[in-house]
């Protein structure tokens, strides 16, 4: 069981945390809760952090987007989801999402997709297609771009034109 801390040293553990890295504001207030600090202390702390910039959500959900974007390799819908799981703002959100560019980002889910599909042993093309769009829509991209990639790919390994793969069979 965690020891209570004061008000002060929450406070100042807090300062020094959000130094170190980005917090939302639903993350304090997280911590807050974890460590036995009342809602009244807790709101105190939680409007000094933003008054003096320690805390933003604009500027979390625009990094949070950016890291997971880039190193992670997630999708815009992974991201939105988790922004919003953040109880982050829709118009926050949308911000953060419209900073993704859109250069690349179709070639990233391809080399993805490539990647994934040269570890899977299933042979007919539609249960490779099946796990491929399974893979693309975890990692949070839209459906109908994962579909016509993975279409692409699939495409490429029978080396036939007349295949017809569609989300919709599975």
């Amino acid at each position: 069981m965690q020891k209570e801390i004061t008000y002060e040293q929450a406070k100042s553990k807090l300062e020094a945390l959000c130094s170190q890295r980005e917090l939302c504001e639903k993350d304090v207030r997280d911590r807050l809760q974890r460590w036995g600090i009342g809602n009244d202390d807790g709101d105190k702390i939680v409007k000094h952090l933003i008054q003096e910039r320690y805390v933003d959500d604009a500027r979390f959900a625009r990094f949070f987007a950016k890291d997971k974007h880039n190193l992670s390799h997630w999708g815009k819908t992974k991201i939105t989801f988790e922004l919003r799981s953040r109880k982050i703002p829709t118009p926050i959100i949308e911000e953060a999402i419209a900073q993704i560019p859109d250069e690349g980002y179709e070639e990233q889910l391809e080399e993805m997709l490539v990647k994934k599909r040269k570890s899977i042993k299933a042979g007919k093309p539609y249960e490779i297609g099946a796990k491929l769009i399974r893979f693309g829509l975890s990692r949070g991209y839209e459906s109908r771009l994962v579909n016509d990639t993975v279409k692409k790919i699939i495409k490429t390994d029978n080396d036939t034109s007349d295949y017809e793969f569609e989300l919709d069979n599975i």
